[in-house]
C-alpha cells in the first residue's frame, strides 16, 4: 500500500514557501552610522542655561590595525568644548555593531561602544563597564528619518539611534559630563585619494624621557627618524587637545609645566603612520 502525505502537511509546507520570502525582505533595511562626512553637533550643559558645543565627524582617512580597517572620527569645531574622545571607529553591518579605538591607546585595542542588535530586557554594559538594561525598544523619527530606537530608559538622552549613534556621544565613546546629540548632517567629501594609517612603533622612531615627568620632556630621534616631517599631538584622557608641533630636530626638550598634570597621551604621526605614547605628568 502507498503512503500519502496529508493535504494539511503539504499545504503547510506551501505557506511557509511562500511566507518566508516575504518576512525575509520585509525586515528594515539597515541604517549604516559610519559614513564619511557624517557629522554631529553635540552640546554639552554648563548649568544655568548656558552649553558648549563641539562638532565630529567621520574622516575619509582609516588605519588598517588588527587586520580591520577602521575610520577616523576626528573633530570639526567647538565652542568651549564638550571634550568628546575622538579616535578610530569600524561598524559590523552584519551583527551590527560598532567598535572604537580611542585616539590615546598605546595598544590599539577596540571595544564595543554601540549594539543595534539589542533588544527589550537585553543588558549592554557602558564604557565605564557599567550594566545598562534595555527599556524598550521601538521607530522613532529622528532627523528626517525613521530609525530605530534602543532606549535604556535612564534619561531622555540615553540610548542608540540605528544610523545616528548615541543619543548622548553620536560616533564618540564618551563625552564629558552630559550631552546630546541636537544636530546631525552629512557633508560632501571627496574620498577618492583615502588616506590609510598604519601602526607606527615609537621604539624604532625616538625615545621619550623621562617618565614620570614634571617640568620637562625630551625627545630623542633615531638616525633615520627626520627623513620624513613628524607631527605630534599632546592630549588629555579624553582627547582635548592640549599641545601640537612639528618636530624637526634629533632632540627637542618640552617645557610642560603648563600642561595638566596626570596621564597625558603623545600621538606621533610620520607619514601615513601613527603611534601613541603614554606620559604621567605629576
Amino acid at each position: 500500500m502507498k503512503s500519502r502525505t496529508p493535504v494539511r502537511l503539504i499545504l503547510y509546507s506551501l505557506v511557509l514557501v511562500i511566507l518566508y520570502p516575504i518576512q525575509l525582505f520585509s525586515q528594515p533595511e539597515y541604517q549604516k552610522t559610519i559614513i564619511p562626512g557624517a557629522k554631529w553637533t553635540i552640546r554639552k550643559g554648563q548649568g544655568m542655561g548656558s552649553f558648549t558645543h563641539s562638532e565630529i565627524y567621520i574622516s575619509c582617512e582609516t588605519l588598517e590595525a588588527n587586520s580591520k580597517t577602521y575610520a577616523t572620527v576626528k573633530l570639526l569645531s567647538e565652542v568651549n568644548g564638550a571634550n568628546c574622545e575622538l579616535g578610530y571607529i569600524r561598524e559590523d553591518t552584519l551583527l551590527r555593531k560598532i567598535y572604537f579605538i580611542p585616539l590615546e591607546d598605546t595598544t590599539f585595542t577596540e571595544s564595543l561602544i554601540i549594539d543595534y542588535s539589542l533588544e527589550k530586557g537585553d543588558t549592554f554594559y557602558n564604557p565605564s563597564g557599567i550594566p545598562m538594561l534595555v527599556d524598550t525598544v521601538r521607530q522613532i523619527e529622528f532627523f528626517g528619518r525613521t530609525a530605530k530606537f534602543i532606549d535604556f530608559g535612564l534619561q531622555h538622552s540615553d540610548g542608540f539611534i540605528e544610523g545616528f549613534g548615541s543619543l548622548m556621544s553620536g560616533p564618540s565613546r564618551k563625552c564629558e559630563g552630559f550631552t546630546s546629540v541636537i544636530d546631525y548632517e552629512i557633508l560632501e567629501v571627496n574620498c577618492n585619494q583615502t588616506t590609510s594609517i598604519k601602526i607606527l612603533d615609537l621604539s624604532n622612531l625616538m625615545l621619550i624621557s623621562p617618565n614620570p615627568a614634571k617640568d620637562q620632556l625630551f625627545m630623542e630621534m633615531k638616525e633615520y627618524a627626520l627623513n620624513d616631517p613628524i607631527y605630534i599631538q599632546v592630549r588629555s584622557p579624553l582627547g582635548k587637545l592640549i599641545y601640537s608641533r612639528v618636530l624637526n630636530s634629533e632632540r627637542v626638550n618640552l617645557n610642560i609645566t603648563k600642561w595638566p598634570k596626570g596621564i597625558l597621551f603623545i600621538q606621533v604621526k610620520k607619514g601615513n603612520e601613527v603611534g601613541v605614547a603614554k606620559v604621567f605628568h605629576y
